[in-house]
């Protein structure tokens, strides 16, 4: 990329402590196929690590630039700041600690530009502890449709979407009340509700890194189980009626956790374990105690810290 051009496209990257993984990212980026001038923008959520020196390298190969999104903590908010701070209407979403693939920017893009939508791609998980390395070494299938939560509709996950800025300040976007969970379902539905279609793109493949580490496994589950809860309450609070969660068989399900964890604990055991009590947790918070009542958009959250 030359160093003085106007971006057509803006990609945005939300990042804590992703000094280790980013640079898989912006390489992959590095080596999109037919891709327009495009941006990059880092939203550093406060990070304690050397991530603005592993970016470095970088911006003499891609338009990057990191800003400052420490004010509040949370991928939502991070999000939201990164596309008010964009310079174009065309805005692809990532994550720092995955991979996307060569023609992921030219396909997004090509539908993002040319109607008013959102992008939905293959999500393809690859599992470094076994060696793989995204779309260098994978050894899955890749998936041939959209996500689906809560037996409800599908949706667009934030770490591999495309959408207009224009759209994403029309209806709101990242609800800043989620934390670390349901977000991006949350988003694509309301982008639906508000006439957009949600677009699947079968080439813009994006590798989504595993964890292994299970602590890290647990904690990721619990809170999206923990924040279906929430998204389940505000679609209540829109008109849309879902099945309803049992308190006994929720308490239930969790209680027998203490049984089965100490004597089974494959991977999938553990991710069923921490949905279990995920789940517990935010019928505790969102349904009983009624937490987060209110959601939060990007108008109030940026005008609030720019007072």
């Amino acid at each position: 990329m030359g160093e003085s051009f106007t971006p057509q496209a803006s990609i945005i990257i939300p990042a804590y402590n992703a000094a280790d993984t980013i640079a898989d990212q912006l390489d992959a980026l590095c080596q999109q196929v037919d891709a327009p001038e495009f941006e990059v923008i880092i939203a550093d959520n406060g990070s304690t690590d050397t991530l603005r020196g592993a970016v470095e390298p970088f911006k003499q190969r891609l338009n990057v630039r990191v800003i400052d999104a420490s004010a509040k903590k949370g991928q939502s908010f991070a999000r939201n700041l990164a596309v008010w701070e964009a310079q174009t209407n065309f805005i692809l979403s990532c994550d720092a600690d995955d991979i996307v693939g060569e023609h992921w920017v030219n396909r997004i893009y090509q539908h993002i530009s040319t109607s008013d939508c959102q992008v939905a791609t293959p999500i393809a998980v690859f599992y470094p502890h076994l060696g793989e390395t995204g779309p260098h070494k994978y050894s899955g299938n890749i998936p041939t449709e959209p996500h689906i939560s809560l037996g409800y509709k599908i949706f667009a996950p934030t770490s591999s979407t495309g959408y207009r800025r224009s759209t994403f300040i029309e209806i709101g976007g990242m609800d800043e009340t989620y934390n670390r969970g349901c977000e991006d379902i949350d988003f694509s539905w309301r982008m639906v509700e508000s006439g957009r279609s949600l677009v699947w793109e079968q080439e813009a493949v994006l590798f989504y890194r595993a964890r292994n580490e299970e602590k890290d496994l647990f904690v990721q589950f619990f809170r999206y189980a923990r924040e279906d809860i929430l998204l389940w309450k505000r679609l209540k609070d829109r008109g849309v009626h879902l099945p309803t969660f049992s308190f006994a068989k929720v308490c239930k399900r969790a209680l027998a956790v203490l049984l089965r964890y100490p004597r089974r604990r494959t991977r999938g055991d553990l991710i069923d374990y921490a949905k279990r009590i995920g789940t517990l947790s935010g019928y505790v918070q969102y349904r009983i105690l009624r937490q987060k009542s209110k959601p939060i958009f990007l108008q109030e959250s940026i005008s609030t810290i720019s007072e």
